[in-house]
């Protein structure tokens, strides 16, 4: 089954500390297309030193010359690609907190050739990400999934699911991460953050199970 699959974290700030935000400007009313331009033009530089930052770490845990990468910088958006990985990061007006901006860091590529690169990358990558999100080619089919999910006797007390099926929640305790499955995606997220590098295998072991319940769940990481 082809999947796409992005690590993401979101960080929520106050507009007014912005670096580009001044005594001249007003916050935000409401939220609407005009009001998060507004938010996405004076965090730009607020953007472009985040994904610099990241782009540095990257630089110096590899090596790299400056042929080796790209930044691209969009209205709202920085996207930044390397041999081991592209990420990007974006800002957005809070549409829940008026006074507040949100930046989503996400990594849409990991592409680290040995495990020890591959563990440097997430470990370098953890600040700033922490839940992954793996979206289905084809719709899930929620209910058949909790009819498998519930006929395996490991699975079934860690299951939750509301009357109309719609969804499912399961809660691994023994691997520190709850997983959410509906119609279209599975967020896996850490119950305490221990770092990338050890909640990606741990979603790994969390999706090997359920392939295990059900031979018609198979999805990988990254595939």
């Amino acid at each position: 089954m082809n999947n796409r699959s992005t690590v993401y974290g979101k960080h929520v700030g106050s507009i007014r500390k912005l670096k580009d935000f001044s005594s001249a400007h007003h916050l935000p009313g409401e939220f609407n297309d005009t009001t998060d331009a507004f938010v996405q033009k004076v965090g730009m530089a607020d953007l472009e030193n985040l994904a610099s930052e990241i782009l540095d770490t990257q630089r110096k845990l590899f090596n790299l010359k400056r042929i080796d990468y790209s930044m691209e910088t969009q209205f709202g958006r920085v996207v930044v690609e390397t041999p081991q990985v592209t990420f990007s990061v974006s800002i957005a007006l809070n549409p829940i907190a008026l006074k507040q901006y949100v930046i989503t860091t996400e990594v849409t590529e990991l592409k680290a050739d040995t495990p020890e690169s591959q563990a440097l990358l997430l470990d370098s990558l953890s600040a700033y990400c922490s839940i992954l999100s793996i979206e289905a080619e084809n719709p899930i089919p929620v209910e058949e999934t909790i009819d498998a999910i519930e006929a395996v006797d490991a699975l079934r007390p860690i299951l939750e699911y509301p009357s109309d099926a719609s969804r499912c929640t399961l809660k691994f305790d023994s691997l520190n991460l709850t997983l959410e499955i509906d119609s279209q995606n599975l967020v896996l997220e850490p119950i305490i953050p221990m770092g990338l590098s050890d909640f990606m295998k741990k979603a790994q072991q969390a999706l090997e199970q359920l392939s295990d319940s059900n031979s018609s769940f198979a999805f990988s990481l990254f595939a």
